[in-house]
Parts: C-alpha cells; structure tokens; sequence
C-alpha cells in the first residue's frame, strides 16, 4: 500500500512540475478537500487559507483562474514530499501527505 502511495505522489509532483496543471485536479475525488494554510494561521487555529477547495470542479475552476484571469510573473516550484499517511476511516481509506514541519519542530536558521 505504501509503496502505490509513493508512486501516486511521484506522478503528483511530475504532474506539477511539468506544468500540466489541468490535469492535476484528476487526482483528487469529486468531494475532496484541499487547503493551503500559512504556518502562523495553522499555530492560531485559523481555518482560513490562501487556498481552500472543497470538490474537484473547485481546482479546476482554481486552475482555470491560474491560466486565464490571474496574471502572475513567472513562478519556479519545488517539490518537498514528506510523511505520507494512510488510514482506514468509516470503512474507506483517508490518505493526507504532510508538507513541512509544525511551526514549533521547524528548524531555526
């Protein structure tokens, strides 16, 4: 099982990193949740996010905003995969990838 995370989290990141955005939101159910939260708001128990999608027509409608409405410089991305987990729950799998490290264990340069 772990092993078929790590490949699906292989071809997550290529998905990204080769700019095919469109395609990213098929790894995702239809009634999925994605958020991006910063660090601070995350220690405060905020719930609100730079990001927050809570179906797969949600990212879609995010990447669309990305390429069509949003006018960005020109931005370069890095991959930092960390703790997969997965977890029976109310009979189905959960599986959540955890980026980075909470705000109390993250190292001080």
């Amino acid at each position: 099982m772990l092993f078929r995370l790590a490949a699906l989290n292989s071809d997550y990141a290529a998905c990204i990193d080769a700019d095919r955005l469109e395609d990213w939101p098929d790894f995702f159910l239809d009634d999925c949740l994605y958020k991006i939260t910063t660090a601070d708001n995350h220690r405060r128990g905020y719930t609100a996010g730079v990001i927050y999608a809570d179906s797969r027509a949600m990212l879609r409608d995010r990447v669309a905003a990305l390429r069509e409405a949003n006018i960005y410089e020109r931005h370069a991305y890095r991959q930092k995969n960390h703790a997969q987990k997965a977890r029976a729950k109310d009979g189905s799998w959960s599986w959540e990838i955890v980026h980075g490290q909470p705000a109390d264990r993250a190292p001080r340069w």
